[in-house]
């Protein structure tokens, strides 16, 4: 997921790092206006963070449309995401995506009662999924996109219109049960102190845990595997 103005200063390097050889499609609002080295789908949204929810149901919208007969499992991420793709296959290898299920670094909304994953870090549909979604996508009633609801957070948006689906969050923990999906900043895997409320250590330099508070001072615990699956907020030259 990317913008018409992030094509050639985030998604380009995209393209030439963890993407080769992959089937990538760089999802804009806009068309861009010089030749780009990948398929881009342009979307009949409007500019900025109050428009990501109704980006994001039409681009699922239009993947299924044109390309859920070919692939098994679909990923949404954000163009400063780094993904490391073995490991991505590793994880799903095991996972049936005939099952009503997602794949993502889950969250808790206490309001809505739901489970739900970050849309920071990204999140894996299967054909199951992504079916159910485009079956309710557009029902107003569970699936709203009036101007208030705009504004609210693309991935809660998204678990609200899923679970209506009977999609659930999948679990994506490895087997000593660390977050293989948990979108780490990669700043804060080499850094000892991050600031107040974080902490990071490095048993045996496998796998890093740290705290932050959450809602109201929450403190969660994060335990990254050795299979951790994507960093989060990269910059274009640390892609590399």
């Amino acid at each position: 997921m990317t913008s018409q103005e992030n094509l050639f200063s985030r998604a380009i390097h995209i393209t030439q790092t963890w993407v080769v050889g992959e089937f990538t499609l760089y999802v804009t609002e806009g068309s861009p206006n010089r030749p780009f080295p990948g398929i881009v789908l342009t979307l009949p949204v409007g500019k900025g963070r109050n428009e990501l929810w109704m980006k994001t149901r039409a681009a699922f919208t239009l993947i299924y449309e044109r390309y859920y007969a070919d692939y098994d499992w679909f990923m949404k991420v954000d163009d400063d995401t780094f993904v490391i793709v073995d490991n991505l296959r590793y994880l799903l290898a095991s996972k049936n995506t005939s099952e009503p299920l997602y794949y993502g670094f889950s969250f808790r909304h206490p309001q809505f009662n739901l489970d739900y994953t970050s849309g920071g870090s990204g999140y894996v549909l299967g054909k199951e999924a992504l079916s159910r979604f485009i079956k309710v996508a557009y029902d107003e009633s569970v699936c709203p996109s009036g101007h208030s609801v705009a504004k609210a957070a693309e991935d809660l948006m998204m678990g609200l219109c899923l679970s209506a689906a009977g999609v659930r969050v999948g679990n994506s923990l490895d087997s000593p049960r660390k977050n293989t999906l948990s979108g780490i900043y990669i700043r804060q895997f080499y850094r000892w102190n991050i600031g107040d409320g974080y902490r990071v250590l490095f048993p045996q330099y496998n796998y890093c845990e740290f705290h932050y508070n959450v809602c109201l001072s929450v403190c969660l615990l994060v335990c990254l595997s050795v299979c951790c699956l994507l960093f989060v907020y990269v910059h274009c030259f640390t892609l590399y």
